[in-house]
């Protein structure tokens, strides 16, 4: 009788373990839902960081003067008779 309790609690420590530590165990689903969580927060993020990206490109292509102005900004272009000042901060 004792053979059969102690076969019993060893198979309980057993399963027991299994079901916290395996590679399918409790532990791991826990470990695994909190990286979905945060994939799920960053794939959030990229997402309207591509919206705002999609929106540019659309203004880009449908509104000309959305051109100009980004060459003025990003490259100092100018136009015929026009004169570009560049102001500097000395403070960084």
């Amino acid at each position: 009788m004792k053979i059969l309790l102690y076969s019993l609690v060893l198979i309980l420590i057993f399963l027991s373990y299994k079901f916290w530590n395996w590679h399918d165990g409790l532990l791991n689903t826990f470990r695994l839902h909190k990286t979905v969580v945060m994939q799920q927060k960053t794939n959030a993020v990229l997402t309207k960081q591509n919206q705002r990206l999609t929106n540019r490109i659309y203004n880009l292509k449908q509104n000309k003067n959305s051109v100009e102005l980004l060459a003025r900004e990003k490259l100092g272009m100018t136009k015929k008779d026009e004169q570009y000042y560049r102001i500097i901060d000395k403070s960084n």
